[in-house]
This record gives C-alpha cells, structure tokens and sequence, in this order.
C-alpha cells in the first residue's frame, strides 16, 4: 500500500509539473507574440495567472508578469509622449490591471503618475481631435473671406460661398461639441461655446438671406 501511494503521489506530480510546463510553454508564445492581455480568451497575463493559481510560489511566471507590467509602462508612457492618447490610456489601463493583481499598487511610483494621466486622457484626446478641426475652421473662413472680397467688387459667387458657409457651420458644431466635453460647466468654455454658436447663428441666417435672394 505504501509503495502504491508513493506512486500516485509520484504520478501526481509529474502531472503536475507536467501541466505547469504546459501552460508556461503556452503563455511563452503569448508573450512573445506580444499577446500579453489581448486577446481577452487567451492571453500571455491569464495564462501565467493560471500558472500562479496552481504553483504559487512560481518565480518565472510571476517574473514575466512583471515583465508585462514594464512593458505597458515603458510603451505607455511612449505613446503618451508621441500625444497618440488612445494607445496610452489602453496601456496604462493595462498597466493598472498587471499592477494591481500583483498588489504593486504602492509599491510602484509610476502607479500615482499613470493615475494622474489617466484622469487628464479624456481631455487631451479631445484636445488632438479639436486642433484639426480648428485648422478646418480657419482654412473656410479663409475661402469665405477671399470670395466675400470678389463678391463685393461685384462678382457673382453666391452659389460657391453657400457651401463654404455649410461646412463652417457643421466646423463650428463639431468644434462646440468638443468645446463642451472638454470643461462642461466651467465659465470661460462656456464664453467660447456662447461665441461659437453666436457666429453659427449669423453664418446661418446668412444663408437664409441668400437662398431667399437666389431667383
């Protein structure tokens, strides 16, 4: 009987070790396919966690965890650099993930700073996003301005600054929809949002008077 039970014990081990092989070898080619937390099946942090559930005191497995940690971070921060925000909240969401399972929470001074970014993201995305529209805003004006210039030497262009008028005020939509993501309720937004739809209205009411003129 005992000889028996050292057998299954034995034999219990090797399938033990046997699984754990198996899944670092699985999690090994996640990571380097740079699987780390996509795709949400399967994925190089879950298969090293899996690992970990059953072998806790695992050092590999939890060493490339924290290799995953540091990959975030280090790709975060450079995407955050390079201003693409949308790949830096993704990785700094990563990041936090990683970095709260492995408790690093306080451990980690880049913790408290990937925070603090985080919170300022949403805003700094937007911000990208409304400068283009600005350049588009001042790019029409410019057309309107140029063709306003012929019109009063007498020139007949009416039916080209219709359409321009219709772009700088879907421009101007746009831009007042960002305006009010980016500081709803603070006072001096709320000034440039008054100024953005008093200008719509004019520009509005222009047309009007034009498409009443137009025989």
């Amino acid at each position: 009987k005992s000889i028996r039970k050292m057998q299954q014990r034995l034999d219990q081990l090797k399938s033990f070790i046997q699984s754990v092989r198996n899944l670092l070898k699985e999690g090994d080619a996640c990571f380097d396919q740079q699987q780390f937390l996509t795709p949400k099946d399967r994925n190089a942090f879950d298969i090293y966690k899996d690992v970990l559930r059953i072998d806790p005191k695992n050092a590999y497995a939890r060493e490339k965890i924290n290799a995953i940690m540091r990959i975030c971070l280090s790709r975060g921060n450079e995407a955050y650099e390079q201003e693409h925000y949308m790949t830096a909240r993704t990785l700094y969401q990563n990041y936090r993930i990683v970095a709260d399972y492995l408790s690093a929470s306080h451990k980690e001074t880049a913790y408290q700073m990937i925070e603090k970014r985080l919170g300022q993201l949403d805003h700094l995305m937007v911000r990208n996003r409304l400068e283009p529209l600005k350049q588009q805003f001042s790019e029409k004006i410019n057309q309107y301005g140029a063709l306003k210039k012929k019109e009063e030497q007498g020139a007949d262009v009416s039916d080209r600054i219709v359409p321009i008028l219709r772009d700088i005020i879907k421009n101007l939509k746009e831009i007042e929809g960002f305006y009010e993501q980016i500081s709803p309720g603070d006072a001096e937004m709320l000034k440039k949002i008054d100024r953005v739809r008093d200008t719509r209205g004019k520009l509005e009411k222009e047309i009007s008077v034009r498409e009443n003129d137009t025989p």
